[in-house]
């Protein structure tokens, strides 16, 4: 006895099973009918769509760096008087001497990511250049190995005797840094200099010239503009 059998045209076997194309008349492919294979595709098409809104999310504040915006001041009480007006971090300290200190320590205390704001040299002002100079180069070999965003505040001019000693200063750390990574900010102009920002000892400022200060400060130097304050 012979057996048949049902056969089914291959083409339209073929049809059946196929994944209707995508046309424009038609929803996608991810929209396609809850079918065991469509069903995981869907889910597979969903997950995509996740990933993709997650990476777009998180691109933003992947780029900004941890800290952006912030700043820590260094060095001595010229910086830290214009921090506490302001409305700066800081860890600077009154006499602080690029002579008789070392940086580093208060390096150390400044959080990752912070632009570093530096005041130093005013306590050292009086020195003649070639005997300071070493002294300079320590610090600014510190700065640079830490890996901050570095800014310096010059000298700023003072009403001493000693102001063409400071002035001299100012100028060799104008040429020395505009060479480097630190963003260098002479701070020697004739609102400065006038006796109506500063105190009655000649060398620090009222309220109205520390503001002064940091405007010039974030005006001249790209690292000081990106910083906001408290």
């Amino acid at each position: 006895m012979s057996l048949r059998f049902s056969q089914v045209p291959v083409a339209r076997a073929r049809h059946d099973l196929a994944v209707p194309p995508h046309t424009s008349g038609q929803r996608s492919h991810c929209a396609a009918r809850p079918t065991p294979v469509a069903s995981r595709s869907g889910i597979a098409c969903l997950a995509a769509v996740l990933l993709t809104l997650a990476a777009l999310l998180a691109g933003p504040l992947a780029a900004r760096p941890a800290n952006a915006g912030e700043a820590t001041v260094i060095g001595d009480s010229i910086g830290d008087d214009m921090a506490k007006t302001v409305g700066l971090r800081t860890v600077a300290r009154t006499s602080f001497s690029v002579r008789r200190h070392d940086i580093r320590r208060q390096l150390e205390q400044v959080p990752a990511g912070h632009v570093v704001i530096v005041s130093a040299g005013l306590n050292d002002g009086a020195a003649p250049v070639a005997h300071l100079k070493p002294f300079l180069e320590r610090a600014i070999g510190h700065l640079e190995a830490s890996g901050h965003r570095v800014v310096w505040m010059g000298l700023p001019c003072v009403l001493k005797k000693w102001d063409a000693a400071a002035e001299r200063i100012d100028a060799y750390l104008t040429e020395r840094l505009g060479a480097s990574a630190i963003q260098y900010v002479s701070l020697r102009d004739d609102t400065i200099c006038s006796r109506a920002m500063r105190t009655g000892d000649g060398e620090h400022f009222k309220p109205k010239g520390y503001r002064y200060l940091w405007a010039k400060i974030r005006a001249e130097a790209p690292y000081a503009a990106t910083v906001t304050t408290r």
